[in-house]
């Protein structure tokens, strides 16, 4: 498992309170976009957002909101449709300002939050029969999908959990 390192020089970011917003839903921030741009630089499983220049706008979401009960802090979504015709980005990512700031995260909590919905934009290599011979930009779900509580009660019980056992050790997530 290959594993980057923070830098010293880490773009310090600052979440923005309710009234930074004067009522929109979401807020452009320099320093969270320079965030994002050091994080695609700095881990390798990222280069495809650099090398088919994928375009990505990153912003605040004023309420980060709940899925089933528990905060959502980010979300890493493709517009289309309307949204699509006012973000010309190809991928949008959204951090919840209310959310992250509850949790007081740091400057490298968000920098994990925005690798993590980062690799929720892939690429897809043209198929043979595409005409027009060109790749695309894709969302991308999660690899794998467990309850923590399930790896704890039970263990590892399938081949990629033991692997995924494996990686968390080696990062230092669990024990």
């Amino acid at each position: 498992m290959t594993t980057a390192t923070a830098t010293a020089e880490r773009i310090a970011v600052q979440v923005p309170a309710e009234m930074d917003f004067m009522g929109a839903d979401f807020l452009a921030d320099t320093a969270l976009t320079e965030l994002f741009a050091e994080v695609v630089e700095q881990y390798p499983r990222l280069q495809h957002i650099i090398d088919h220049d994928i375009s990505v706008s990153v912003l605040w979401k004023r309420k980060g909101g709940k899925k089933q009960g528990a905060p959502t802090f980010a979300k890493c979504v493709k517009p289309s449709g309307l949204a699509g015709h006012f973000c010309p980005a190809a991928f949008a990512i959204w951090l919840g300002a209310d959310t992250i700031a509850e949790q007081e995260w740091t400057t490298e909590q968000i920098a994990k939050l925005l690798y993590h919905e980062a690799r929720h934009i892939g690429w897809q290599d043209p198929d043979e029969d595409d005409e027009d011979g060109e790749g695309k930009a894709i969302i991308l779900g999660h690899d794998v999908e467990l309850f923590v509580g399930e790896v704890e009660d039970t263990g590892a019980w399938e081949h990629f959990r033991r692997e995924l056992g494996k990686d968390f050790q080696q990062a230092g997530l669990f024990g």
